[in-house]
């Protein structure tokens, strides 16, 4: 029998909120696996490249 595993990260924030072009400056930045501009903030890019180092995801 074959083991499923799955992982769920559910994330909650009750700030203000950000700007449309803020988030999608987000979002690529998060597309792009160069990280030429990583020295902009790594936060985000270094939590999900450990997520997905651990978990394949």
């Amino acid at each position: 029998m074959q083991k499923v595993y799955q992982v769920e990260i559910i994330v909650s924030d009750n700030g203000a909120g950000i700007s449309e072009d803020l988030l999608q400056l987000l979002r690529d930045r998060l597309k792009d696996t160069t990280q030429e501009h990583a020295a902009g903030g790594i936060g985000l890019i270094n939590v999900r490249s450990r997520v997905r180092f651990m978990y394949g995801i």
